[in-house]
């Protein structure tokens, strides 16, 4: 028989969840005070699974890189941890010739590289795995071929040529910050290793990398370069497949890699038979959080990365992510861990958490976010909170709000228990 909703028989769960609540709001009394005052941010916390303490939760605010929290989760259970990326190339062999063109087909691995080029990057401590692109040169060059008498052809039709995210802000492209977005992506894009201007043309650009490559192998490409599709039945001369998913979202968690976000988006698309965009990637993930009963009203999204200014979330929904993908597993393991890996290795070093916290950061010139777990002996909390304001504003604010979200969760109450509210007790 089920309760009547103002039964008796509820009132003992109703207050425990009462107490709980009021030991959540005293342990993190100095971080709601600071939530309630600005009306632009907001915290939520879980103890097990289990929302405990809200402030400012119908606040719709910018997440900055916390929008990579949902990219990860959503991109682990449609493809699935075992999903990679392939990189191929193409090409009609006779010995030692490829008579015509030789092709070069992307796979959508953001995380394609040179050897050296990650070892230069941001939070690459220890170096995050990725595919070689030296790799699928040593393979071409151990078929025996040594001349292609067409063009080495660069084909990116996997995914479509929209190279940045219009709601990105002028200053994110200008600086290299993301994009330009390719199924057919080296070094993330760039001129060059040691350059962070974004190449006009991704694809051919790798196209040229990879030429060097092979000619540094003796093999001559004669007609150089070229944007061009793969003829259907061309037979494959050589692949490299990336790190598992889950390798590749841990990769984009810990160094909050913004191309990595962009593509996973777009492979979503794909996966889903709607095609390689970043519109048909958002889709999916809408699709997904709402089969997990995730509210979406007023939620906006419009790119994977949260580069945007535009995007809106709460902190419900970033705290209900977390919540269903739990603290146990490869997405909390994907999360830089405090004083030790990522964008957290310089945080919260000397606190008592060190090494425990694992948390995504997230920083824009007017939002500032951290959400994640804190495991503990017989509990976990998870949490979200996300300072909004004027340019510049959140940065400057968070060290003492970050002091004091740190301070509470060094403390993990228990919930109070039931029993000592039911009549008689």
């Amino acid at each position: 028989m089920t309760a009547p909703l103002l039964s008796v028989r509820r009132a003992p769960e109703a207050l425990a969840a009462d107490a709980t609540r009021e030991r959540y709001r005293a342990v993190f009394a100095e971080v709601t005070q600071g939530i309630e005052g600005d009306g632009q941010s907001c915290f939520a916390a879980s103890l097990d699974g289990v929302p405990v303490l809200t402030s400012g939760a119908d606040r719709l605010v910018v997440p900055a890189s916390n929008t990579k929290l949902i990219t990860g989760a959503v991109a682990l259970e449609v493809l699935t941890g075992e999903h990679t990326f392939t990189t191929s190339v193409a090409g009609v062999r006779q010995g030692a010739t490829v008579e015509g063109d030789l092709f070069f087909v992307g796979g959508g691995d953001a995380t394609l590289s040179r050897v050296g080029y990650p070892e230069s990057e941001r939070y690459q401590d220890p170096i995050q795995p990725y595919t070689r692109l030296d790799d699928l040169a040593d393979e071409v060059a151990a078929t025996g071929v040594r001349r292609v008498t067409g063009r080495l052809v660069a084909d990116e039709s996997r995914y479509d040529t929209r190279r940045f995210i219009d709601e990105w802000q002028p200053v994110v492209i200008a600086e290299g910050e993301a994009g330009p977005l390719s199924a057919l992506l080296v070094d993330d894009g760039k001129v060059a290793i040691d350059d962070p201007l974004p190449a006009a043309e991704p694809a051919l650009t790798a196209a040229q990398v990879f030429s060097g490559l092979l000619e540094a192998r003796g093999i001559t490409i004669e007609g150089g370069v070229s944007l061009g599709v793969t003829p259907p039945g061309t037979p494959d001369l050589a692949s490299v497949t990336s790190p598992p998913m889950t390798d590749v979202v841990r990769e984009m968690l810990t160094t909050s890699d913004d191309n990595t976000a962009e593509l996973l988006l777009k492979e979503l698309g794909v996966v889903a038979g709607a095609g390689g965009t970043t519109e048909a990637g958002l889709a999916v993930v809408r699709d997904t959080l709402a089969s997990w009963g995730i509210p979406l009203d007023g939620v906006e999204l419009y790119d994977g990365s949260g580069l945007s200014n535009a995007n809106r979330v709460r902190c419900p929904t970033i705290l209900a992510v977390l919540d269903h993908m739990g603290p146990i597993g490869a997405y909390a393991d994907a999360l830089p861990v405090a004083a030790v890996s990522g964008t957290l290795r310089d945080e919260f070093v000397g606190t008592s958490f060190a090494g425990v916290l694992r948390a995504k950061t997230g920083s824009l010139d007017i939002a500032k976010a951290l959400s994640g777990y804190v495991p503990g002996p017989e509990h976990w909390v998870s949490f979200s909170l996300i300072l909004n304001g004027p340019p510049r504003s959140p940065a400057e604010r968070y060290e003492r709000i970050w002091s004091a979200l740190a301070a509470g969760l060094a403390t993990i109450p228990e919930r109070v228990a039931a029993e000592p509210f039911a009549p008689g007790a």
